[in-house]
């Protein structure tokens, strides 16, 4: 293999990358939309969407590796991709470069989104949980501090214990 065929296998992977993660952006999107209007509809339509989203990952993690061991086989750097691709000739151009760092800010927005959504997952099950309780039971869930008459409600026993 030569540096142009990995530098267009690179630019195909980062072709790929910016594919799969503009659907998963938008998978994260309705995720949110279905969880946020208990749409268990478009809830159960989404797990198979995940599921093949993440078997692509898988594919894209194990091209990524190939084009790492191929980085080596070059004498390039292979510690990432990044330092891989600053290497070859098409850095130059500025199309590589240009995708790598396009590839960067959509992967530092998913991570964010991918924060965002599970802490809007956690407080809207938190809360519907709440409801339920109150329209079945009439009362809400009891602080797991006050639960039983015997809890320590001072809030210093394990404090004092561990010193």
């Amino acid at each position: 293999m030569d540096e142009q065929v990995l530098s267009r296998q690179l630019d195909n992977y980062l072709q790929r990358l910016s594919d799969v993660n503009e659907r998963w952006s938008a998978w994260l999107n309705q995720m949110e939309q279905a969880i946020g209007q208990i749409d268990l509809n478009l809830l159960s339509q989404l797990a198979p969407v995940a599921q093949s989203l993440t078997q692509e990952l898988q594919e894209l993690t194990d091209t990524r590796t190939e084009l790492l061991k191929s980085a080596a086989q070059l004498g390039l750097p292979n510690a990432n991709l990044n330092a891989a691709a600053q290497k070859l000739k098409m850095w130059h151009q500025g199309r590589l470069r240009d995708r790598l760092r396009s590839a960067r800010g959509q992967l530092a927005r998913l991570r964010r989104m991918h924060t965002s959504t599970w802490v809007l997952t956690s407080q809207i099950l938190r809360y519907y949980r709440e409801v339920m309780n109150l329209l079945i039971e009439g009362k809400t869930e009891p602080s797991v501090y006050v639960a039983n008459r015997h809890a320590d409600t001072g809030g210093g026993r394990l404090l004092d214990a561990s010193l």
